[in-house]
């Protein structure tokens, strides 16, 4: 229940639309397969790629609990305070705190598991338009939504392929070796989404080796892409596998320029019909750039988060 006092703290700590990191310091681990962990969860290690999963360990969200209906926002309009940026715009500003920011009409490219769940922190991906013929043209046009499992709850309509009026927080997290610029919706930064209409979501082609860590972390961010004519050896269903361009040298997957294909969010998030152990030959692959970040920092893994197995063809 939020007491007097909570709210006391919470009216304290804000400032004109701005957090403190501190309020955040408990930040957004993943798994090995991409799995967004709650606050303060900690991420499990990661050993040269290996693709097993890690289940959500349920910790519970740190800070006072702001769960009164009554106080969380509605997009039904937006706050004449707040002036609408496009997600190129968040990339540009770079916030170093949380700073709120509202997002008109963007799409909807790509949710973790295929769907947000009540209890599970859940990952959203934005992007202003619905395709960019190159990388140059979508680069900053994509951002990721990343909602906590105490709130996700209020996120569990939204789809793929949505148009969306979005209410949150925007700002570049640095915290245990990351450094990613996203919004953030949680118990202490709240935020909404209304659905506005629909789109098509389309990807965007490009090659394995436009995707770095730097291409990530600033100069594109988590676009939909497509790589075509790539290899690789599948393992389990739940494991991610390194690609590499088809007739060039084996790549191992788990070094840290190798683009690794990721289940997670394909619905329950395996793949299906791949060939364990065998090098096979891709027309193209597609999903969501993204990266994992071990808890430690110390290494950082380069993703293609297929969202169904349509993303991915076989030759």
């Amino acid at each position: 229940m939020r007491t007097f006092a909570r709210l006391a703290w919470l009216l304290a700590t804000a400032s004109f639309g701005v957090w403190p990191l501190a309020v955040l310091g408990a930040g957004c681990a993943e798994s090995s397969s991409g799995e967004v962990l709650e606050e303060d969860s900690g991420a499990p290690t990661r050993v040269a790629d290996s693709g097993t999963k890690a289940k959500d360990t349920g910790s519970v969200e740190p800070g006072p609990i702001a769960d009164d209906a009554g106080t969380w926002p509605s997009c039904d309009t937006k706050p004449s305070a707040i002036t609408p940026r496009p997600i190129v715009d968040l990339w540009n500003a770079n916030p170093e705190n949380p700073t709120e920011v509202w997002l008109s009409g963007v799409v909807v490219s790509a949710v973790s598991g295929s769907v947000c769940r009540s209890n599970s922190a859940c990952q959203i991906f934005l992007q202003d338009d619905e395709t960019y013929a190159s990388l140059s043209e979508g680069a900053l046009h994509a951002i990721k939504l990343f909602v906590s499992a105490a709130t996700a709850e209020r996120f569990t309509g939204v789809s793929v392929g949505d148009r969306l009026d979005v209410r949150a927080w925007a700002w570049r997290y640095t915290l245990s070796g990351q450094n990613e610029m996203m919004v953030q919706v949680n118990s202490q930064l709240h935020g909404c989404t209304r659905k506005v209409g629909t789109a098509n979501p389309t990807p965007t082609p490009v090659t394995l080796n436009a995707l770095t860590i730097d291409a990530y972390e600033n100069t594109v961010g988590p676009l939909l892409v497509r790589v075509n004519n790539v290899s690789g050896k599948p393992g389990t269903p739940t494991q991610t596998f390194g690609l590499y361009l088809t007739g060039s040298p084996v790549s191992d997957a788990g070094t840290k320029q190798t683009v690794s294909a990721s289940p997670y969010f394909i619905k329950g998030g395996a793949f299906d019909g791949l060939s364990q152990g065998a090098t096979t030959n891709f027309a193209s692959v597609s999903g969501i750039f993204g990266l994992f970040v071990p808890s430690s920092g110390t290494t950082k893994y380069l993703e293609i988060y297929t969202r169904a197995m349509t993303d991915i063809v076989t030759k």
